[in-house]
């Protein structure tokens, strides 16, 4: 007489199929963990970065924690976010960004970040790019001893002709960043006039033109909409005039 064997347990039943959520359902639930460190030379030169990001940073907090959900995000993140929000505002630290967007994302800079940490007396972390007030002074050059070799002088007798018309220009009219400030203020009187309003963006694209047609020159030559809107108009180096 031949005896059966043991009877396996077959797939796709109901009774696996219960086993299988029993399992599930009771399989315990890792608790999330701290968030970690970001790496700071991934991030310190990063023109510009997503506002949550940014907040993030100012924490220490590397921001792929922000959406990995496996990390405990601390409750200062969204107190701090909801804080830079508010500033996105008229009048607001952050307001020159409001119109900057990546992927429905506001995009800031550190800096301008860190400047409003320093309004907030937020803690950052030492690493965190510090704001340096437009217009600040140099730290003193250190002394030189008195046999120490004369510095080379500025305009040398074979230095480029259109450098020195460049630097000469500059000396009676103010350098090309207070110039192409003021273009701005013109183009954005024009917009508002029209009922218009322009972001950083259209608005340094339109000066660039206004740049060659006036013959307001950088250092290195003609100037791109590109080193007007990093260099003279975001990050809160322009202010938009009220009329």
């Amino acid at each position: 007489m031949k005896v059966p064997g043991e009877k396996g347990q077959v797939a796709n039943t109901l009774l696996t199929d219960a086993t299988l959520v029993h399992a599930d359902w009771y399989k315990p639930i890792p608790s999330p963990s701290a968030p970690y460190q970001p790496k700071w030379e991934r991030w310190l030169y990063v023109p510009r970065i997503e506002l949550g990001k940014a907040i993030a940073l100012t924490l220490d907090i590397d921001p792929a924690c922000l959406s990995s959900g496996k990390h405990l995000i601390p409750d200062d993140f969204k107190t701090r976010l909801a804080v830079a929000i508010e500033h996105l505002q008229p009048g607001g630290v952050l307001s020159d960004f409001a119109g900057e967007a990546r992927h429905d994302s506001i995009v800031v800079t550190l800096q301008e970040v860190a400047r409003l940490a320093q309004l907030c007396r937020w803690t950052l972390p030492p690493e965190f790019p510090r704001h340096i007030e437009q217009g600040a002074e140099a730290p003193p050059p250190a002394t030189q001893p008195l046999d120490a070799a004369p510095e080379p002088q500025l305009f040398s007798a074979d230095a480029d002709q259109g450098e020195q018309e460049d630097r000469a220009q500059e000396s009676s009219t103010g350098t090309w960043h207070d110039r192409v400030r003021e273009v701005a203020d013109e183009l954005h009187r024009k917009d508002i006039n029209a009922g218009a309003w322009s972001s950083n963006k259209d608005i340094a694209e339109r000066v660039a033109s206004e740049a060659i047609k006036r013959g307001i020159r950088g250092p290195t030559g003609q100037l791109t909409a590109g080193n007007i809107l990093r260099e003279a108009l975001q990050g809160g180096r322009w202010k938009r005039p009220a009329n």
